[in-house]
């Protein structure tokens, strides 16, 4: 049976830009476009003829793949985890962060030569008598004490616990002491984590959740660019990078993305071709599509659009 199509709704007047009148004119030269830049929800993902919802996009790899792609999420929140354990103190610890944004954990163990460095970082923070750093320092390092931390944040939910291994029955006091320390600072280390977390979330492309990053409509076609919750294949940063993408989302406000482009059919809402950007783009605040968006990427698409046309018209041809 034919599929049955409902009629698109008309389209509302638009006001051209010079910018969108080149998108478009690479589909369809010599047409008179009306086009804006919009961010509205785009329809939920169906078949082929109906478009994915907008936002973070998931890609999806041949099963064959043994390498994983990296969220950036996930990437970028677990560098800011050890960049606050670091600044206060903390030996690295193993961070679990869902891809989702909805938990994350810390697990590890510290050692004797740990805890004793640890210990004047805690009394000066308040969590410990600056009197009793240095008796905590002789019982941690005459029986070799360990800590084995575990802590999880889910919501506005902060958990912590902590064990600590070798400490003498008689010392259970200055145990209780100790560790009470150790899980009131790690549950402010985790409180601000999560508080930066939310931040990069949003900033990472979970802002367009069900929209697109921006829109430009013609006649019969929209060029849109998408949200990818992965990084592109090519791209592998190393510390220096990821901290200047921390320092971009948390310092000055700005948008850290992978970025997929798309042509969509206006009718129907079939996708017609897709593009995902090389490279992982930065954009500042009230910054202009066309500060951050290379056109030869444009052209790409333009052109994978126009051979799907062309190659759509031969199969129907014979129809």
């Amino acid at each position: 049976m034919p599929a049955k199509f409902k009629p698109p709704a008309a389209a509302p007047v638009r006001t051209p830009s010079p910018w969108s009148v080149a998108c478009a004119a690479a589909l369809h030269p010599g047409h008179d476009f009306y086009l804006m830049a919009r961010c509205l929800p785009s329809l939920m993902a169906g078949d082929n003829d109906q478009p994915p919802k907008g936002g973070r996009q998931k890609k999806f790899f041949d099963k064959g793949k043994k390498e994983k792609a990296m969220d950036l999420y996930t990437l970028l929140t677990a560098t800011r985890g050890l960049q606050i354990l670091q600044k206060n103190s903390w030996p690295a610890l193993t961070l679990n962060i869902a891809e989702n944004g909805c938990q994350m954990t810390m697990t590890g163990k510290i050692s004797p030569e740990g805890l004793v460095s640890l210990l004047p970082q805690l009394a000066e923070r308040g969590h410990l008598a600056k009197g009793a750093v240095t008796g905590l320092e002789l019982l941690c390092g005459k029986n070799s004490v360990e800590a084995t931390i575990w802590a999880q944040a889910s919501g506005r939910t902060v958990n912590v616990n902590v064990s600590l291994n070798g400490v003498p029955q008689e010392q259970n006091l200055c145990q209780d002491y100790l560790k009470l320390a150790l899980q009131d600072d790690l549950w402010v280390l985790c409180s601000d984590l999560w508080r930066d977390a939310e931040k990069i979330l949003l900033q990472t492309g979970a802002r367009y959740d069900g929209a697109h990053i921006f829109e430009r409509e013609s006649q019969n076609f929209i060029v849109a660019a998408e949200a990818l919750s992965e990084l592109p294949p090519t791209v592998k940063p190393g510390e220096m990078l990821l901290q200047a993408w921390l320092a971009e989302i948390l310092q000055h406000g700005s948008e850290v993305l992978a970025i997929c482009l798309v042509v969509y059919r206006d009718y129907g809402m079939l996708r017609i071709s897709e593009f995902c950007m090389p490279e992982v783009c930065v954009i500042r605040p009230n910054s202009p599509v066309r500060h951050w968006l290379n056109r030869e990427h444009v052209s790409t698409l333009t052109g994978l659009a126009r051979s799907n046309i062309a190659l759509e018209k031969q199969i129907y041809a014979s129809f």
